[in-house]
């Protein structure tokens, strides 16, 4: 399977004049905005900014109307900063912002979202929660699920979704980076507009504007702000305390997804721990409901894919949507998944850890079945754009397909509706913007 891997990599390499024309374009950007927050002179640019998932969003924003609506008036902004019909107690602005969700049922978690939601409600001193757990455990459908009951119960005037991926880093200097900055900023953007400010000022106001925004709102105002993607310990950190100086605190709370637990002052953190057998099953049929074969296997026969995939809910859903998409036998499939628990000395990843060894090969397995319907290029182009940009970047479909060079328009269309149901790649917003998870990303970049 490694054929694939070494095309995708060929594949990167021969975006590199892109990648450097970008870098250039990005590293001035960086400057700009790093200058001009110092500074407080305004800045501009004259190309499109696309760095962060806010401001790629909004190509996709629904367009607004009226005006700009008072906090608690029930009427949510979008990200123009103008009004939406949609208010924040019903459907909400906030579930377009909410990328790499594909669930429609989530099992095992009724007991923590319960916990959950009376922490984030309650009345206690601890403003922050944070979601932590390994990547593909489930934590930003966990966070989703949470946050729409929060919804339902309309505790919060107004929530806000984003992610900070790569917004928090900090240099050996122990100041944050000019590239993180701009990341940075462009989260304080798309929290800005989904709360209704005007944007179209100086980036070096945009902070100012926030907690000035923030200062006046009515003690009786609640803002659940969602902060999804963060990587580690010391970006769920650099992040709270970020927030705070700009006035994010109580009454308002803060959700934070994260890959480590945060024993902070002020932050809350649970475990989104993998799946037991049962709801491990339970989820491995809900995803086959389909596929009579599947259902009706005993729990025991399907007990193989509880344990190798170690209850982590993504990988589950690629075992079993990588069968249903391959027609090979479920036999076969979970013979093969039985084997790599068996540690093989003449192997060289025989002292992989088990999870990491089902992991490389449910992803090589997965794109091997892709290729063998839509042929090995065309599966090198559609993976191989993800790694043109950062871990976490959506797309919208003709930017994918423009990134790709997957000229047919039916070609394109088929390999990305495959990739789809076999969760290589994660639709968002009404089929409207495409991410591949973390785990993938890192898959398939390895050594390019």
């Amino acid at each position: 399977m490694n054929d694939i891997i070494d095309a995708l990599a060929d594949h990167l390499n021969g975006w590199a004049l892109v990648a450097v024309l970008g870098a250039l374009a990005v590293g001035g950007l960086a400057a700009g905005v790093f200058l001009a927050v110092r500074t407080g002179r305004p800045f501009t640019f004259g190309l499109p900014f696309g760095l962060g998932e806010a401001r790629l969003e909004e190509a996709t924003a629904l367009p607004g109307s009226g005006p700009v609506p008072a906090i608690g008036s029930g009427a949510d902004a979008d990200d123009s900063g103008n009004g939406t019909a949609e208010g924040v107690n019903s459907a909400g602005s906030w579930r377009r912002y909410a990328t790499g969700v594909d669930h429609d049922r989530l099992f095992g978690v009724d007991a923590l979202i319960t916990e959950l939601n009376t922490i984030l409600t309650g009345p206690g001193g601890n403003w922050v929660l944070s979601l932590y757990g390994g990547g593909g455990a489930g934590k930003t459908a966990l966070a989703f699920d949470l946050v729409d009951r929060c919804r339902r119960t309309g505790h919060f005037d107004r929530i806000v979704w984003t992610s900070a991926k790569n917004a928090a880093r900090e240099s050996a200097f122990g100041e944050r980076d000019p590239l993180a900055l701009a990341y940075w900023q462009d989260v304080i953007g798309s929290i800005s507009r989904q709360l209704g400010l005007d944007t179209e000022v100086s980036r070096a106001l945009w902070e100012e504007r926030l907690h000035d925004h923030l200062d006046a709102l009515d003690p009786d105002k609640r803002i659940l702000l969602v902060v999804d993607n963060l990587e580690g310990l010391e970006d769920a950190t650099n992040v709270v305390e970020s927030l705070r100086r700009v006035g994010l605190r109580q009454p308002h709370r803060l959700l934070l997804t994260n890959r480590y637990p945060d024993h902070s002052r002020h932050v809350i953190s649970r475990l989104v721990p993998p799946l037991p057998t049962t709801d491990a099953l339970a989820l491995v049929r809900h995803i086959g409901s389909d596929d009579p074969s599947l259902v009706s296997l005993s729990d025991r026969k399907l007990e193989v894919v509880a344990q190798r995939t170690e209850g982590n809910p993504f990988l589950i859903k690629l075992v079993v949507r990588t069968y249903l998409e391959s027609g090979r036998p479920i036999e076969h499939v979970l013979e093969e998944l039985g084997d790599l628990g068996e540690g093989r000395p003449d192997s060289a990843q025989s002292d992989e850890p088990l999870g990491l060894r089902v992991r490389n090969y449910l992803f090589a397995q997965a794109l091997a079945e892709l290729e063998e319907t839509h042929g090995r290029a065309t599966v090198v182009q559609l993976i191989g754009a993800f790694g043109t940009r950062r871990a976490g970047d959506t797309f919208g479909y003709d930017d994918l397909q423009r990134i790709s060079g997957i000229e047919r328009d039916d070609a394109f269309a088929a390999v990305l509706r495959a990739a789809c149901r076999m969760s290589l790649v994660r639709p968002s917003q009404v089929n409207s913007r495409y991410s591949i998870h973390s785990l993938l990303y890192e898959f398939t970049t390895q050594g390019s």
